[in-house]
Formats: C-alpha cells, sequence, structure tokens
C-alpha cells in the first residue's frame, strides 16, 4: 500500500532546519539516564545553526554527520577560525547549551580539529577513522581525526583485532604502548600476545612496538579512556598491575612464545614460521629490558650462526651475512662499545672480534689485543678481562684459580697499554697488590682461608689500611682476629683510639722479657703519651 506519514516521537527542533539527520532508535546511547527520547534528531537550519531537538550545539555550522558506525556526532564550524569538531553520541545528553560551545568539547585527546575556512564535511567512512572534507576550492581530502582515531583503536584492541589497531596507530602516529596499557593483564595472560604475534606479521612492526615500550601507562595522562566508550570487561583493576615492570614484563612473555613459536615451526595461531624467523625482536626484547640482556642476546646471534653456518665454508660463522647484520642491528639498540665489552666479559674472544668488525674501533688496538688474550692461559686471560671491566672480585678469583692451576705465563707478550696490567704474575704479591688496590680483603680471606700466613697477611694490609682511614677500633679487633695476634698493630690501633687500659694491658713482644723490663717500658710509653695529650 502507500506510505503514511506519521508524526516523530522526537521534540521539534528551534527553527527550520533544511538539513536534518536521524537516527531511529538513540536509547542505547542514553548511558541509563532514564531519557524518555527514542528518537535521535540533529538539523542544521538556513542561518547554519546546528541543533539536537531544543539544544543548540554549535551557532554557526556549516556540514554535519551523524556516525552510528563511529557513535559520533561531527560537524565543521563557519565561524572566523573554522574547526572540525566532535560530540560522542553517549555524551549528548550532558550537552549544556549555557556552557557556549566550546566548554562542551573539553575531552582529553578529542579536541577540535583546525580545517580551512570555508571547508564542509561531505561524509565520514563507517569502517574507517576517516572524514572525507570538501575544500573552498572544490578538492576533496580525507583526514583522520583524533576524535575518531582514538575510539577507533581503542575498539579494536578490546576486541582482540591488535592487527588492524597496530596498522592505523603507526599510520596515526598513535603511542603503540596504548595496546598494552588498556589492559595489560588480558594483553599478557589471557591470549593477547599470542593474537599480537598472529595478527602483526612484519618484523619490522614487532621491532617497532618493542622499542616504543616504555614503563608508563599512557591511558592515565595521553590518552583516556573515555566513559563512553564501549568496552569489554576489564579483567583486573589496572592499579594491581606493576607498570615499573611493564617493559620488562611484555618483553619476557613476547621472547618466550617466539621461541616457542621457532622450534614448532608455527605460532599458537597456526602462521607457520622458519627458524630464525623472530632473530631481530628476540635480540629487541634482550635489549629492551631493564637492565638489558645483551650477553644473552650476543649468544643467541652465535648460537643463530652456527646452526646455519655450512661446513664447506671457511670464513668464521660469527663473520656470515646474518650474523654481521644481526650484530650491526643490537648495535642500533645499544652501543658498539658497550657490546665489545659484553662479549670480552663473556670471555669469548671471538666473539669480541666479529662485534668490534663493524665498529669505530680501531684495529691496530683490539686486534693485538684480542691476540694477547687468545695466547694467555685461561684462568690468567680471564684476569685480564675482568680487570679491564672493572670486576675486580671476578678478577682476583681467576687470578687465584691460575696460581692453583700453576699456569704458564711466560710465553705473555708484555704489552705497555693503559687497558692492560703491565706486570704480569699470579704469585701472592700480585693477588696482595690488587687485594690492597681495591679492598678486597673479605674476598681474599675466602680464597686463602686454607692458608693461615697468607690470611695473616690480609688481616694485617686490613688493619693498616683502617688505620690509615682513621678506624683505630675496627683496626684494633682486626689485629686482635688474626692467628696468631698482631700485637705491634694492635699497639698502634688502641694508642690511636684512646683505649689506654687495653693498650698496657697488651703482653709483650719478647717471650722472655722480665717483669722489671716491662714496667719500664709502660712507664715510658705512659710518659710518651701524656706528652702527646699535653700537646693537643
Amino acid at each position: 500500500g502507500e506510505g503514511v506519514v506519521l508524526p516523530s516521537e522526537a521534540e521539534p527542533l528551534l527553527e527550520p532546519c533544511p538539513w536534518i539527520s536521524a537516527l531511529h532508535d538513540a536509547s542505547v546511547f542514553d548511558q541509563g539516564q532514564g531519557s524518555h527520547r527514542k528518537r535521535l534528531v540533529v538539523g542544521l537550519s538556513a542561518r547554519l545553526r546546528l541543533y539536537c531537538h531544543d539544544r543548540l550545539l554549535a551557532d554557526a555550522a556549516s556540514s554535519f554527520i551523524l556516525s552510528r558506525p563511529h557513535q559520533f556526532l561531527c560537524f565543521a564550524t563557519a565561524d572566523a577560525r573554522s574547526v572540525l569538531k566532535s560530540l560522542p553520541l553517549k555524551e549528548l545528553h550532558n550537552f549544556d547549551p549555557l556552557m557556549g560551545s566550546d566548554e562542551n568539547y573539553l575531552l582529553e585527546g578529542y579536541e577540535p580539529r583546525n580545517v580551512e575556512r570555508g571547508t564542509r564535511l561531505v561524509s565520514i567512512l563507517p569502517e574507517n577513522p576517516m572524514a572525507v572534507l570538501q575544500m573552498p576550492r572544490g578538492n576533496m581530502e580525507g583526514i583522520h581525526p583524533r576524535s575518531l582515531v582514538l575510539p577507533f583503536a581503542m575498539t579494536k584492541i578490546d576486541e582482540g583485532e591488535y592487527g588492524e589497531a597496530f596498522t592505523m596507530m603507526r599510520r596515526q602516529k598513535v603511542d603503540l604502548n596504548l595496546i598494552v596499557d588498556i589492559d595489560p593483564v588480558r594483553f599478557l595472560d589471557s591470549g593477547g600476545v599470542e593474537k599480537f604475534l598472529d595478527q602483526v606479521i612484519p618484523i619490522d612492526y614487532l621491532n617497532l612496538f618493542i622499542a616504543c615500550l616504555q614503563n608508563v601507562d599512557v591511558t592515565q595522562f595521553r590518552y583516556r579512556i573515555p566513559d563512553w566508550l564501549e568496552r569489554r570487561d576489564c579483567s583486573i583493576d589496572k592499579e594491581d598491575f606493576d607498570f615499573g615492570a611493564k617493559v620488562n614484563h611484555v618483553c619476557k612473555r613476547l621472547r618466550t612464545l617466539m621461541i616457542e613459536a621457532e622450534n614448532e615451526g608455527q605460532t599458537k595461531g597456526g602462521k607457520q614460521v622458519s627458524a630464525g624467523h623472530f632473530l631481530l625482536p628476540v635480540l629487541s626484547t634482550f635489549a629492551k629490558e631493564s637492565p638489558p640482556k645483551l650477553e644473552e642476546a650476543l649468544s643467541l646471534i652465535k648460537d643463530n650462526a652456527l646452526a646455519v653456518h655450512p661446513s664447506s665454508s671457511r670464513k668464521p660463522p660469527l663473520f656470515g651475512e646474518k650474523a654481521q647484520s644481526s650484530i650491526q642491528y643490537l648495535a642500533f639498540l645499544a652501543d658498539y662499545e658497550l657490546l665489545f665489552n659484553t662479549s670480552l666479559g663473556m670471555y669469548d674472544y671471538e666473539l669480541a672480534r666479529a662485534v668490534a668488525r663493524n665498529s669505530q674501533m680501531d684495529p691496530k688496538v683490539y686486534l693485538p689485543f684480542l691476540k694477547r688474550l687468545k695466547s694467555c692461559p685461561e684462568f690468567y686471560g680471564k684476569y685480564e678481562v675482568d680487570v679491564r671491566l672493572g670486576r675486580y672480585e671476578a678478577a682476583l678469583a681467576n687470578l687465584v684459580k691460575s696460581a692453583k692451576n700453576s699456569e704458564n705465563l711466560s710465553s705473555i707478550p708484555v704489552l705497555n697499554a693503559k687497558d692492560l696490567t703491565v706486570s704480569i704474575g699470579n704469585d701472592f704479591e700480585h693477588c696482595m697488590a690488587l687485594i690492597e688496590s681495591h679492598m678486597l680483603h673479605r674476598l681474599g680471606l675466602e680464597l686463602f682461608r686454607s692458608d693461615p700466613a697468607k690470611s695473616r697477611e690480609i688481616m694485617l694490609s686490613l688493619g693498616n689500611q683502617l688505620l690509615e682511614k682513621g678506624q683505630a677500633k675496627t683496626a684494633l679487633a682486626v689485629f686482635l682476629a688474626a692467628e696468631p695476634p698482631i700485637l705491634e698493630g694492635a699497639r698502634q690501633a688502641a694508642r690511636k683510639s684512646g683505649d689506654w687500659k687495653f693498650l698496657f694491658s697488651l703482653p709483650s713482644d719478647i717471650a722472655d722479657e722480665n717483669e722489671e723490663s716491662i714496667d719500664f717500658g709502660n712507664r715510658r710509653l705512659a710518659n710518651e703519651i701524656a706528652k702527646e695529650i699535653a700537646a693537643e
């Protein structure tokens, strides 16, 4: 039959509006406000006034679009400063016409976007956060307003569509931390990371995501999650999540899944991957953690190089193209000198040479140095590396091992370089020099506890250093703890600490000395102390 025109249930507009847009059922946007309105009608009058029912939204608007897919009312203003404004449909009930239009748009991250004066809003794509504008010259342009991009990205992340969200966020320069921060527990523990690896395919994208990670919650200050955004229930209160360790948590979880995928040949979602496919992202996770796990990263590069190195090749495995490119990538994340020192700290001199090969280091310096280390016996070479890196406790332990293993040091060339030990030797004299220069007496006592004579000499050195620092009472305890006690040192310590009673009670060093001689010595000592006190 013929159509019938019926009166609308919507409240009337305040003046005739040639341009009208409406939603048949707007009850889903009332947010439980108990509104009796079922229809939502927005109109633009001939005088360019924009109305929503009986409310004035803007007194100078050139055009508007009511977008149900994005749940926004967008319009371009026609005043002296033309902007593109967006108002969530769920916030229309909070719009106060007496506050003025600008006061109703103070939503962080959804501020108006400046456009050319005379611009008209033509369309908003339903499946893409793009607004199509017609410029005053007639040409059409597409833009992505933040007010559309952020809810789009947040919704996609909440729905587990990480690939689509990542592509949009990367193109629009939205902080990628948002992917984790919306619900970090769901992302880490409820399948979020698995979906992310399946959907974000390019390796460069994974590296970019890892590089952008920060120990902050961007939803607290940069991209606040609006109350009107439709979301699934959060798995846990975000206040219970430790954002100070967020980067480490994400890196460990990503690395575990990527290594498992390489071992099994496919990801959890069934995407096929080859061995070494995730090598660079795994390196990124090692370098991004705090503190960086550079030793593990270099070990992974070496293991991967050995696994793919053809047996017929004469080139060393670490000098292959893939190994060198991996080292170059890791050096992009961490300084070459730091990588070189880390590889030295692993006592892997071939790896250190491979790292230094592409650095700015002078081959005339590092090649003789590495050659010297290779010529050293095992523990003495480790000792020299530890001294160079400032790991003096490890250096002392390796020097003692070198002596216990009777390593022959005669074939080691003597190089008078500032980064090498000039004096070569592993005897107790060299050990004591290291102990005294770096205050390693506690470790020295542990290493030489089976040798009473050497332990006593270390105690003597410790007591003397404490005396020099003015810690006489502590030095006194050290001298007396030696076996046998160091009486001369104890006297000096007691005298400097002012412990006169203890000083005169100390026995003489001479076993057969008679009482008369002891009394005479004590009187002379008392006179000296009295003169010193009087002089003060």
